[in-house]
C-alpha cells in the first residue's frame, strides 16, 4: 500500500508540475508582452495564470504530503482561488469592450483580497500556532466552504462572461474571430466550473459517509485543475500568436483589384458624407445609423474604414471630432465656451472619452494644446 501510494505521489507531482510550470510562464510571457495595445486583458490573463499556478503549488504542497513534513508550509500566502473567476470575467470585459476601466471592476476582487487577508494573517506565524491551526475544526469547516466557494465564484464569472459575449456578439464593429474565440474561453470555463463543483459535492458525500477514496480523489482533482490551467495557457498562446496573426492577416487581405477599388469608393463615399453633412457631431452615431443613411451595409462600411484609413469605425469618427474641436479652438470658441462644452458640441458623449482621444490623437491634453497656440 505504501509503495502504491508514493507512486500515487510520484504521479501527483508529475501532473501538478506540468500545470504549474506551464501556466506560470505563460502568465509571464502575457504580462511583460507590454507593447500590446490590449494592456489589461493582457494582465489580467496573465495575473490569471500566475494565481492560477501558486493556487496549485499550494495543492501540490498538501497533497505531496510536503506540509505534514514541514509544518512551517501551513497556509502559505499563495492560494489565490477566488481570483479566478473575477479574473477570468475581467479579462473578458477587457476584450469585448475599448471603453474599459478597471477601478469599476474592484468591487469583484472584495472577496479574494479577503481571502489574501486570511492567508497573510497565518502564513507567517510559528510553527506551533500553523499545527495548532491545521487542527482547529472552526478553520477546518472554512476550508469545506471555501472549496465551494471557488467552483461557485467561477460559474457565476464565466456566466457574466458568457452573457458579455452574447450580447455584443451581433455587434459589427467587432471582430468575428475574437468574439467566436471568446465565447469557446467562457464555455470551457463554464464546463470546468461545474465539473469542480460536482467533485467538491462528491468530496464532501464521501467525508459525510467517511468512504475511503485516498488517492484517487487526489489524482483526479490533481487533473481537473492541471488539464484546464494547460488549456488556459494554450488559448493564451493562441490569443498571443495565432488568433491576432489571422484577424491581422484578413484585415489586410484584398480578393482582387475590383473589391479594393470598391472599398476606396466606399470609404470616400463616407468621408464626404461626414464632412458635409456633418454626420460625426450626432454623439448616437454609429454604423446601424450610417447604414440606415447611406444604405450601404455596415460591414462594408466597416471594411472599407479598416482598408483605407487602418482604423476602426470609431476611430475614425473620433478623429474628425478632434479635427473639428481644433477648428474651433483656432476660431476662438474657447473665449465664449468650455472646452467641455464645445467638446460635446463636437459630438463627444463623455469627459473621459474626450480626454482620452484627444490625448491619443494629439499627444498631449487639450488646455496644453491651447497654451502651444499661444505661444
Amino acid at each position: 500500500m505504501n509503495f502504491f501510494l508514493d507512486k500515487y505521489t510520484f504521479i501527483v507531482v508529475i501532473i501538478d508540475s506540468i500545470g504549474i510550470c506551464l501556466s506560470f510562464i505563460m502568465g509571464l510571457v502575457l504580462i511583460l508582452a507590454t507593447k500590446s495595445k490590449k494592456k489589461i486583458s493582457r494582465y489580467a490573463l496573465g495575473t490569471l495564470l500566475i494565481l492560477a499556478a501558486l493556487t496549485l503549488l499550494n495543492d501540490l504542497i498538501v497533497n505531496s504530503g510536503l506540509a505534514n513534513r514541514y509544518n512551517s508550509l501551513y497556509y502559505l500566502p499563495i492560494y489565490y482561488s477566488l481570483s479566478i473567476g473575477p479574473l477570468f470575467y475581467t479579462f473578458t470585459k477587457s476584450m469585448v469592450f475599448e471603453k474599459f476601466l478597471l477601478k469599476k471592476e474592484s468591487i469583484h476582487f472584495i472577496l479574494p483580497l479577503l481571502q489574501l487577508m486570511l492567508y497573510l494573517s497565518i502564513g507567517f506565524l510559528s510553527v506551533d500556532i500553523k499545527s495548532s491551526l491545521w487542527r482547529n475544526s472552526i478553520l477546518s469547516d472554512y476550508f469545506t466552504i471555501e472549496s465551494f466557494l471557488f467552483p461557485i465564484s467561477l460559474l457565476f464569472y464565466t456566466h457574466k462572461a458568457q452573457k458579455l459575449i452574447r450580447q455584443e456578439d451581433k455587434n459589427p464593429s467587432k471582430s468575428a474571430e475574437i468574439m467566436s474565440w471568446l465565447a469557446q474561453f467562457s464555455k470551457g470555463g463554464i464546463l470546468f466550473s461545474w465539473i469542480e463543483l460536482v467533485y467538491a459535492i462528491s468530496i464532501l458525500g464521501v467525508t459525510f459517509f467517511q468512504v475511503h477514496t485516498y488517492p484517487y480523489n487526489l489524482l483526479i482533482h490533481s487533473a481537473i485543475i492541471s488539464i484546464f490551467l494547460v488549456w488556459i495557457s494554450f488559448n493564451a498562446y493562441r490569443y498571443i500568436f495565432d488568433l491576432q496573426k489571422v484577424i491581422h492577416l484578413k484585415e489586410k487581405k484584398i480578393i482582387n483589384e475590383e473589391e479594393a477599388l470598391e472599398l476606396h469608393k466606399i470609404a470616400e463615399r463616407v468621408d464626404n458624407e461626414m464632412k458635409t453633412k456633418n454626420l460625426f457631431l450626432n454623439t448616437e452615431l454609429d454604423l446601424l445609423f450610417l447604414q440606415e443613411h447611406m444604405k450601404i451595409p455596415r460591414k462594408s462600411i466597416s471594411k472599407a474604414i479598416n482598408f483605407v484609413y487602418n482604423k476602426n469605425f470609431n476611430q475614425f469618427v473620433n478623429e474628425l471630432r478632434i479635427n473639428e474641436f481644433k477648428q474651433r479652438i483656432l476660431k476662438g470658441e474657447q473665449n465664449n465656451h468650455t472646452l467641455l462644452g464645445i467638446a460635446y458640441e463636437c459630438g463627444f458623449d463623455s469627459k473621459t472619452t474626450f480626454y482620452r482621444v484627444f490625448k491619443k490623437v494629439e499627444g498631449k491634453s487639450p488646455s496644453e494644446f491651447i497654451k502651444l497656440l499661444r505661444l
